[in-house]
């Protein structure tokens, strides 16, 4: 038996990814139903670099991004993709995975802003 204790990491990269995916998949399928539903309040998804982004509202919990940098690195163009699919993304929780941020610059992400200022 060992006598030293050894870190059991709460993540990896493998999960971080399937819990991103999973979340925001489902967050699509809230964001489609919500666009039959409503049909004019333009509800609407993308994928960009393997992240999804989603708009439902600037009030609405559903705008954000999930698996931002996971499956490959945010480059400036994915970015700015992501800013021109609704201006109004800027003041949702762009969400990114420190797992898969590394090499991305402190400012391209901010990771689970859920406040709506």
């Amino acid at each position: 038996m060992p006598t030293e204790l050894r870190p059991f990491p709460f993540s990896d990269l493998t999960l971080a990814r399937h819990l991103e995916r999973a979340e925001g998949r489902s967050n699509t399928r809230f964001v489609e139903a919500r666009a039959k539903l409503f049909t004019g309040s333009g509800p609407r998804w993308i994928e960009v670099a393997g992240a999804y982004a989603m708009f439902d509202g600037t009030a609405s919990l559903l705008t954000q991004t999930f698996a931002l940098g996971l499956f490959q690195p945010a480059a400036a163009a994915d970015m700015a993709e992501l800013a021109l699919f609704d201006a109004r993304l800027r003041d949702a929780a762009v969400r990114g995975c420190d797992l898969g941020m590394i090499g991305a610059s402190p400012t391209s992400h901010r990771t689970c802003r859920r406040d709506r200022a």
